[in-house]
């Protein structure tokens, strides 16, 4: 969590906590395909049933790329 403290303020709109983050990597890896299951797997540490958990909501998640020239806009248009 030191590491985002940095970021606490730019980044306002989307809440860093460990889990989230974690979360955020896990879908970017999961959207990107270019990891079998198995190899997802390992990488993330999960078995088989958490890592269709996180395909299934990844799937259903509104996923977009991160753009930090349109966060700072949106922060520019909350305050």
């Amino acid at each position: 969590m030191q590491h985002f403290k940095a970021d606490k303020d730019l980044l306002a709109l989307m809440p860093l906590t460990l889990t989230n983050v974690r979360i955020s990597f896990v879908y970017s890896l999961i959207s990107k395909q270019d990891y079998s299951d198995v190899e997802l797997m390992k990488k993330l540490r999960l078995n088989s049933k958490s890592l269709a958990y996180c395909q299934f909501y990844a799937t259903k998640s509104n996923l977009i790329p991160f753009d930090l020239e349109r966060l700072k806009k949106q922060n520019e248009n909350n305050q």
